[in-house]
């Protein structure tokens, strides 16, 4: 405001030097007037000055001061600026951190899942063996169980087809005893069947006769005294008793040959007869060239058909146990 009007002033007293502006005083008092004029001119103009630097000062000052906002402001802009680069980047550091506590955490989340997983995988791979240590030790009773009644099944089993075998055994030998019997007291009734009929015929020598003649109806006698007798017999007298020999003779030959033929015709006896009967000439051939004796190469004949027929059966019992078990297994 003070500067306006300064120079307002400084503009009239221009003006009134100049001779543009008339002044209102009298010519009297010009040159006081002029005085005046100078000396308030000079007045304003220091004053103007002063003004003016004042001004300049006050402007310098105001400049300054806008400068020092403008510098202020841009240092503050600046440190604005620089917060807010430090605050983006801090915020950028604590996103980071954010992030890297975020990827951390569920980096260790992961792992300690996986650990969870992973023990829980232990654990039930631990269940899973107890339990299949468990089923085991339970298969395993029950086997060691069935296997003992199993083996108990078969002990009684055994034990009882021991029995039965000897049970079977004991009458198959009582059967084979019986039928052994049988067969002697047959083949001891056949011999004395034979022995009867040969007997029927009578006596086939003279003596025989003589001593059957003087010893009938009689308990005791005496051997010698029947010898002396039939010593004391002549030819003629004997005679009859030759004759009759003869006729016993014919008669026990046609009853030989009447058996002969009956056995014939039923057969022989048992394998054994067969066997030998088949054998015995290849044997007894084989024997005589060993043996210079009739009778021992007749014994070993005998004896090496005996060992070929027990042979002979060893290999058919074989034989039929092979076929009793086929059997069985089919």
């Amino acid at each position: 405001m003070n500067a306006t009007r300064l120079a307002r002033q400084v503009r009239c007293y221009s003006l009134l030097s100049s001779g543009k502006l008339r002044s209102s005083t009298k010519p009297t008092s010009l040159a006081k007037a002029k005085n005046a004029l100078r000396a308030k001119q000079a007045a304003a103009e220091k004053q103007a000055k002063l003004a003016l630097k004042a001004a300049m000062a006050a402007k310098q000052k105001a400049a300054a001061i806008a400068a020092k906002q403008k510098a202020t402001a841009k240092l503050r802009k600046q440190k604005a600026a620089q917060l807010a680069k430090q605050n983006a980047r801090i915020q950028r550091i604590v996103r980071k951190l954010a992030k890297q506590e975020k990827v951390r955490k569920r980096k260790i989340a992961q792992r300690v899942a996986k650990q969870k997983k992973k023990e829980a995988a232990r654990k039930r791979k631990i269940a899973q063996k107890a339990r299949a240590l468990k089923a085991r030790e339970i298969a395993k009773a029950r086997n060691l169980r069935k296997a003992k009644k199993e083996k108990a099944v078969k002990q009684a089993l055994k034990v009882k087809a021991a029995k039965m075998r000897e049970r079977a055994a004991k009458k198959a030998l009582k059967e084979k005893e019986a039928a052994k019997q049988a067969k002697t007291a047959t083949r001891k009734a056949a011999a004395k069947k034979k022995k009867n009929a040969l007997k029927g015929s009578g006596p086939v020598h003279p003596y025989s006769l003589f001593i059957k003649e003087i010893t009938a109806g009689k308990t005791h006698f005496q051997m010698k005294s029947a010898a002396k007798e039939w010593r004391a017999l002549s030819d003629a007298q004997r005679q009859k008793y030759y004759d009759q020999a003869k006729k016993n003779l014919a008669k026990r030959t046609a009853i030989r040959k009447r058996i002969k033929k009956k056995d014939k015709k039923d057969g022989p006896a048992n394998r054994y007869t067969v066997f030998v009967k088949k054998h015995f000439s290849a044997s007894f051939y084989e024997a005589k060239k060993t043996h210079t004796k009739h009778q021992d190469a007749f014994k070993a004949a005998i004896v090496a058909v005996a060992k070929k027929f027990k042979n002979e059966l060893q290999r058919s019992d074989m034989k039929k146990r092979k076929k009793k078990s086929s059997r069985g297994q089919a």
